[in-house]
């Protein structure tokens, strides 16, 4: 039986993550920068983002070249 856990307010985990996160990317950079010859210099932009990737809508044509598939027409419909 799996048992489920909340925290009332996570900030202090999120924080701890976020740092963890930036040691992890000033890492990349630094070895980045080092294989380019080149330094680091100052911050352009962070990005940080929350949640999961939703799926994608199919495209419409697609969807048509399946119909068409299983019929052996080319038309939809």
């Amino acid at each position: 039986m799996a048992s489920a856990s909340a925290v009332a307010d996570p900030s202090a985990l999120y924080n701890e993550a976020r740092k963890a996160a930036f040691a992890d990317a000033r890492t990349k950079a630094e070895l980045y920068a080092e294989v380019a010859g080149s330094a680091l210099e100052e911050i352009n932009s962070i990005n940080e983002s929350q949640g999961f990737n939703q799926p994608q809508p199919a495209p419409m044509y697609a969807k048509a070249d399946v119909r068409s598939r299983r019929t052996g027409s080319g038309r939809v419909g």
